[in-house]
């Protein structure tokens, strides 16, 4: 079965709103992690801080990177399509530092929890916000990066 031009057009434009859906998740996960490392008055660890605007600037890039691919597809202008291009192979760089960065906060939360001025509510909390959110969303977003 060939593929048509208008199935085409009609399978990118749908696989970049699955994109922009999954930076608009990763933007929110950042901010409830801010929440979350507030209540635990962990913001004031550079570190954390900036982890956390990293993984709040990398689900804002992933939403651009999604609209710029459905701009491409729908109007198909190549120019956007080829930054669409350049913002996934950045994405997918940003994919591995998105992944130390969760790690550096679980490690550093985890630290906190077990010297015992965290009770388990809190833990239990970070373990589902990274293991609920964080890891389905870069798993959805690498399939669709290796799809299209």
């Amino acid at each position: 079965m060939a593929c048509t031009q208008s199935g085409f057009k009609t399978f990118l434009v749908s696989s970049n709103v699955a994109l922009l859906f999954v930076g608009l998740s990763l933007s929110i996960l950042g901010v409830k992690m801010k929440q979350l490392l507030s209540a635990l008055l962990l913001t004031d660890v550079p570190l954390i801080a900036q982890s956390v605007k990293a993984v709040i600037a990398t689900g804002v890039f992933i939403s651009v990177s999604g609209i710029t691919g459905i701009g491409g597809a729908y109007s198909e202008i190549l120019w956007l399509l080829l930054l669409h291009l350049i913002t996934l192979g950045i994405i997918v760089a940003m994919e591995f530092g998105l992944g130390v960065t969760l790690l550096i906060v679980w490690k550093t939360v985890e630290n906190y929890v077990s010297s015992l001025e965290c009770d388990t509510d809190c833990a239990a909390t970070l373990d589902s916000l990274v293991l609920d959110y964080a890891l389905p969303s870069a798993g959805l977003m690498l399939t669709i990066i290796i799809v299209e």
